[in-house]
């Protein structure tokens, strides 16, 4: 869910929060970055090789998923994430992250979460709910 909330400078900040769907979400580093403003012949291959490389990575968190999506079924462990959408790369060093066991933990946090940014401008608590004993896989 995406959340919109004030921040203390005053300004508006988007937040996604949420369980995480990808088994790894696949980044450039900072220096890869800036081969995008270039114009030469060379920096144009160092853009065709990031890009190849970051598909190759795509594919492959894909591929990853298949196997960790039922595998956090059958295991019962979620992890929730919430990162600010807007000001600055995303997750840029102010994502939260969580395992939590059970789905409907999961979704719990991740409305607590959610209340928890428009009320103070970011997640505050870094627990999940209360673990309930074993329950049924949701």
């Amino acid at each position: 869910m995406k959340v919109i909330a004030r921040s203390a400078d005053g300004s508006w900040d988007v937040w996604r929060v949420g369980r995480r769907r990808l088994a790894f979400i696949p980044r450039l580093p900072e220096w890869m970055g800036a081969l995008m403003g270039a114009d030469d012949w060379l920096a144009i291959a160092g853009m065709v090789l990031v890009a190849t490389i970051l598909g190759v990575l795509w594919a492959a968190a894909l591929l990853a998923t298949a196997v960790v999506w039922p595998w956090r079924a059958v295991s019962g462990t979620w992890p929730v994430v919430a990162y600010p959408v807007t000001g600055g790369p995303p997750g840029g060093g102010h994502e939260r992250a969580v395992r939590v066991r059970g789905r409907t933990d999961a979704d719990l946090l991740v409305r607590r979460w959610g209340e928890e940014i428009k009320a103070h401008g970011a997640p505050v608590s870094t627990a999940g709910p209360p673990h309930r004993g074993p329950s049924p896989v949701d």
